[in-house]
């Protein structure tokens, strides 16, 4: 029996919901089941193919639906969880008890945590605390912007392994420890603490980087980091330099993409809730091709077309920086 379990690839969340998925099947259904990973990101022109889903048992977790009849299984919590109105189409005509969407979670983890207890009476002992930080981290639930770029904890330690670690080998053996591991023990094998010691140290070093280059434009943060390849810099940083920004737009670089991370400011949010009149990101994201959630989200560009990416930069920069609510709804009717 293959259990294949496809889910958000260099995401904290993205990994937590796989283990836990991952446990609950092998522990519940198929104790014999053979339990494979694959990691996917939000690329330029993605679509599914074939192979994707190719286990006797398949689940997609925090990741974009697939309108295939072999998908068992299915949570997500993004406003982008489809990719063309068929497909949501699709996913409201399977009405499956299996197939979860719930925007209004901040983490995909969670969201599956309580969908296994009050359905199945499950709970995984000993992955409290990985589903708590999943709230934590996904939902922007620090305390402060300090708290939210410290490097001490377990939780921030695994989350810079399972972003920055270029092996996709590695990453999923992340993945298949989280399942019955405690983060510290995890980190506790030589190979991965190898790796998060160095990912601390590039990430302290990309600070001043990160400071330097931050502009303001009114009450958005710009930051441009192509210039330091390979970067993700932590995203609450220019919250410590401008506490009272409403938007953060960054742009980063791999070696065939260009990233906009579109984000609002957690702190200024009461309870937690979206102001009024603040941008919905992921609409705005949406109209290039990427996705996301209302306070954070975003696009995918090819790399080469430099032009392009300006022009996207610079319409999303104006929108944020004019009157929010008109410049959106002008868009959307232009």
């Amino acid at each position: 029996m293959r259990i294949r379990i496809v889910y958000h690839d260099r995401c904290f969340d993205g990994a937590a919901s796989a283990a836990l998925l991952g446990r609950f099947l092998q522990e519940y259904y198929y104790p014999q089941g053979q339990l494979l990973f694959r990691g996917m990101l939000h690329r330029p022109g993605f679509r599914w193919s074939a192979g994707d889903l190719d286990g006797d048992e398949n689940a997609i977790v925090d990741f974009r639906y697939a309108p295939d009849r072999r998908l068992d299984w299915w949570f997500d919590h993004h406003l982008s969880a489809f990719l063309s109105p068929e497909d949501e189409a699709h996913f409201r005509r399977q009405a499956s008890p299996q197939k979860v969407l719930d925007v209004t979670r901040a983490s995909c983890t969670g969201l599956i945590a309580d969908y296994l207890r009050d359905q199945f009476g499950y709970r995984a002992e000993g992955l409290e605390d990985l589903i708590e930080w999943a709230e934590v981290i996904d939902g922007a639930k620090y305390s402060s912007p300090a708290a939210a770029v410290e490097l001490r904890s377990a939780a921030a330690r695994l989350r810079l392994v399972i972003e920055h670690a270029e092996q996709e080998e590695l990453r999923e053996e992340v993945v298949r420890r989280l399942r019955f591991r405690s983060m510290e023990e995890v980190l506790a094998t030589p190979e991965l603490k190898a790796v998060a010691d160095r990912c601390v140290e590039e990430r302290r070093g990309e600070m001043g980087f990160v400071v330097r280059r931050l502009e303001r434009r009114d009450m958005v943060g710009y930051l441009d980091v192509r210039g330091l390849e390979g970067a993700r810099p932590n995203r609450f940083l220019p919250y410590c330099v401008f506490p009272d920004l409403e938007y953060l737009v960054t742009i980063s670089a791999g070696d065939d993409w260009v990233r906009i991370s579109l984000g609002t400011n957690p702190w200024l949010r009461p309870e937690g809730r979206r102001p009024e009149g603040l941008v919905n990101l992921a609409e705005v994201a949406g109209r290039y091709g990427g996705g996301g959630h209302a306070a954070v989200a975003g696009i995918s560009l090819p790399r080469g077309n430099e032009a392009m990416v300006e022009q996207v930069r610079e319409e999303i920069l104006q929108a944020l920086t004019s009157d929010r609510r008109l410049a959106v709804q002008g868009r959307e009717s232009s």
